[in-house]
């Protein structure tokens, strides 16, 4: 989960992702986290544009510590069914992503 220092960066991302996670649309603001696409460990800033909005599942089991390209934002789900169908995808788009690093290695 990233450490966004400044209060008014992370409530502009919020905006911008209408507070509903990128990959399901979970509008559950208690499960919401600021992401990194390029992490901070592999010299990612704190920009807006380097930052997008996830929930607990699909960032911290889904996407791990997997590079994703940055992505566009959902309109807000409030049927939990239909999480899943979008976390389903997410999960074999990610999985694709190992295979094909493994592949490269």
């Amino acid at each position: 989960m990233a450490k966004i220092r400044n209060r008014a960066t992370r409530e502009i991302v919020l905006q911008e992702y209408n507070q509903a996670c990128a990959v399901c649309g979970c509008a559950d603001h208690r499960a919401l986290q600021i992401d990194h696409v390029v992490p901070q460990s592999k010299g990612g800033a704190d920009t807006v544009d380097n930052l997008q909005v996830l929930c607990y599942v699909c960032n911290t089991h889904i996407k791990q510590n997997i590079d994703t390209p940055r992505m566009k934002p959902r309109r807000k789900e409030f049927d939990c069914r239909k999480w899943e169908r979008a976390r389903r995808a997410f999960q074999a788009e990610i999985n694709g992503i190992r295979t094909r690093n493994r592949a490269v290695i």
